[in-house]
């Protein structure tokens, strides 16, 4: 896990990252209400939202953006998070959402998608926390791009 992304990482990725934590000030997470999609309006193809529910399971995707269908090769709004998941890398997808939810912590990370539809693309990805009492993780705001995608 990352407490910044790396310098190299696309611009996108950077960009989110940065808006992220401008609308998180001093606290350590922002909440929902601190996120305005007008204010990125260039990312939002590429962003989703995960709904955490008390329970913990199933993280569910409430929005994805169309560049994020386009690369999983479907729309997510609606789906459990690692539905589309090769069963291979399901407990993958669990173990690194989990971890996420817990350390209430920015992760990125370089990977290859391992979707039914999509198992060659390499991708770019950040998953950020989202809080509306700075205690519990309510949502996740994530970004995925193609890896050498232009900006």
């Amino acid at each position: 896990m990352y407490d910044n992304v790396p310098s190299d990482c696309h611009a996108k990725i950077q960009a989110l990252y940065e808006y992220w934590q401008r609308r998180r000030g001093t606290r350590r997470i922002p909440s929902r209400s601190d996120i305005d999609p007008l204010d990125v309006p260039v990312l939002l193809p590429h962003l989703f939202l995960i709904d955490v529910p008390l329970a913990g399971w199933p993280l569910t995707y409430r929005l994805a953006g169309t560049a994020v269908a386009a690369l999983f090769g479907q729309e997510l709004t609606g789906q459990a998070v690692g539905e589309g998941t090769l069963n291979d890398y399901r407990d993958e997808v669990h173990v690194r959402y989990a971890a996420i939810i817990a350390s209430q912590r920015p992760f990125y990370h370089q990977a290859r998608l391992r979707e039914r539809t999509n198992d060659f693309t390499d991708i770019e990805r950040l998953i950020l926390p989202l809080s509306d009492d700075e205690k519990r993780v309510n949502m996740l705001l994530g970004m995925v791009v193609r890896r050498g995608e232009g900006d």
